[in-house]
């Protein structure tokens, strides 16, 4: 632009000289055309003065019309030259001008395409932030969400082991006071027929004492007897003693010795004759006794099936709990590789 400029100034200047030139030449060609005129009104020897006396206001001579029109002639030409040669500058002109024009209106458009692609990507980055916003929004209300849920499982847990060490004291509780009580009720039995067995042998040795005189068969039977009364309430003494003894061993064997040994252990058969009617009605209550040890048992295993379940829920909670964590973890990793991959458009 400054080149076609300077250039335009250097001609608008030539053009200038050209038209002072052009007016010089036309007050010229009227003074000739006036000289042209005169000249042809008047006569021979008003020429033929004028010649002879030069300068003194008469018109000039032939020789300066010619030479003043050879002048005219070749300034003529030359002001012709240098209109041809401004109308091909001006045209040369023109072309620098279209083309400038055409370089700059292709500036422009780039300026102009530059912009637009601009205001696009301005927009594109203001609709990536703004999606990016609701994303970590969403994240964050699912990590919340998740966060919540998690704490509800974790009570849910603590509640289940609360209830599982419960039931484990109730069970505890319940088989050692059962485990008691059936003990007690046996050894008070056994006591019982103890005593009974007792008082019976001292009736029947008074009676023996009284009948002294008796015969001889009836005092062999009469020791048979007494020597199987000897044999019985021994037993039943060692009974006592064993019964005893597992009592004792009951209230400090650790908690996991299965209860089914203990009673088997207590229900050992007695080793007596069968026509023995007090052996026969202790065999009644032990057997009596195995029912409600049965009966035990069922309870003991209605609460171990409720501790298994408990025990489930606890492991499907831990499981859920477990996937929940999972869960969080991946969606935490989730966010901080959209919080890495969008982190240029916050800059």
């Amino acid at each position: 632009m400054n080149l076609s400029g300077f250039a335009q100034q250097e001609k608008m200047r030539e053009t200038e000289k050209l038209r002072e030139k052009l007016k010089n030449q036309d007050e010229e060609l009227g003074k000739l055309s006036n000289v042209k005129s005169s000249a042809a009104g008047k006569s021979p020897s008003t020429v033929e003065l004028s010649h002879e006396v030069p300068g003194s206001g008469y018109l000039p001579t032939r020789s300066q019309l010619h030479s003043a029109l050879s002048n005219l002639k070749l300034t003529n030409d030359e002001l012709r030259n240098m209109a041809k040669k401004l109308k091909e500058d001006g045209k040369q002109w023109q072309k620098e001008v279209m083309k400038e024009r055409k370089v700059k209106e292709s500036e422009i458009e780039k300026l102009q395409s530059s912009i637009s692609h601009e205001r696009e990507d301005k927009v594109n980055l203001q609709e990536v932030q703004e999606e990016h916003d609701a994303e970590v929004d969403k994240l964050k209300r699912s990590l919340q969400k998740i966060k919540l849920q998690e704490n509800s499982y974790q009570e849910q847990l603590k509640q289940k082991d609360d209830n599982m060490r419960e039931v484990q004291r109730n069970m505890k509780t319940w088989k050692e006071e059962t485990a008691l009580k059936m003990a007690r009720k046996f050894e008070e039995e056994l006591n019982r027929e103890l005593e009974q067995r007792v008082l019976n042998l001292s009736l029947q040795e008074d009676a023996s004492f009284s009948h002294s005189s008796g015969s001889r068969s009836m005092d062999a039977s009469h020791s048979g007897q007494d020597a199987n009364t000897v044999k019985v309430l021994k037993h039943l003494q060692e009974k006592v003693k064993q019964l005893k003894i597992e009592n004792l061993h009951l209230k400090e064997r650790p908690e996991e010795e299965d209860e089914e040994e203990m009673i088997a252990r207590q229900m050992d058969p007695v080793t007596v004759s069968n026509k023995d009617h007090h052996i026969y009605k202790l065999e009644q209550k032990v057997k009596l006794l195995e029912r409600q040890l049965s009966v035990a048992e069922e309870r003991c295993r209605e609460n171990a099936g409720l501790l298994s379940k408990n025990s489930l829920d606890t492991s499907k909670l831990e499981t859920a709990l477990t996937q929940q964590t999972k869960e969080l973890m991946k969606m935490e990793r989730a966010y901080e590789r959209l919080s890495q991959s969008t982190s240029p458009y916050g800059k």
